[in-house]
């Protein structure tokens, strides 16, 4: 009986770790996310080669 509650116990561990280590890598996501809005918000309009480069590398994907 107690090893089953042992083995409960740990099964619990593991999801709650795995939901903690979710929601952190959310929101580093997510700041990463902003970072980059912002950049791409302060960037100078593209023009020229690199804006045919930059929209070939976007359709690329």
């Amino acid at each position: 009986m107690e090893m089953i509650n042992i083995m409960g116990i740990a099964v619990v561990s593991i999801i709650v770790l795995l939901i903690v280590w979710l929601i952190y890598e959310f929101r580093k996501d997510d700041k990463e996310y902003e970072e980059a809005v912002e950049r791409i918000r302060k960037a100078k309009p593209l023009t020229g080669v690199a804006k045919e480069v930059f929209i070939g590398t976007y359709l690329a994907r």
